[in-house]
């Protein structure tokens, strides 16, 4: 797992390589079952390890609800 979420706040997370192959992006705090998972996860412009995309084969996925994605970079952020 990349980037772990436990809040009921809003996050901004943007322009990064989660490239790991599993969970680029997790909201634990629906995985602790906590009733107060009201936040929300801006995961927009990140490189999710391959141009498809966050869940395509070869990509890091998401985990957990509250989680927007969409546009995605379709390399890595460094540029490299």
């Amino acid at each position: 797992m990349d980037i772990a979420i436990n809040t009921p706040a809003v996050v901004d997370i943007h322009l990064n390589d989660l490239r790991d192959g599993s969970y680029g992006v997790a909201n634990v705090c629906a995985y602790d079952g906590a009733s107060i998972c009201t936040g929300s996860i801006n995961a927009t412009e990140n490189y999710w390890g391959c141009p498809q995309g966050p869940g395509a084969h070869g990509c890091s996925a998401t985990y957990g609800t509250g989680i927007v994605f969409t546009p995605w970079l379709q390399q890595h952020a460094n540029g490299k």
